[in-house]
């Protein structure tokens, strides 16, 4: 499944959020754990 990590994919895409999947972070109580590692390998395939 491909979801929409970030604002500009929120916004021009159909794509499924990611607070769909997003799960909470049981350390610190009302936040989400880090998806950066998700918006790196993203980025990784972007050409510079």
């Amino acid at each position: 499944m491909t979801y929409a990590v970030n604002g500009t994919a929120m916004e021009l895409t159909d794509l499924p959020k990611i607070d769909e999947i997003w799960a909470d972070n049981p350390a610190i109580s009302g936040s989400k754990i880090s998806i950066e590692p998700i918006i790196s390998a993203g980025l990784a395939l972007c050409p510079s």
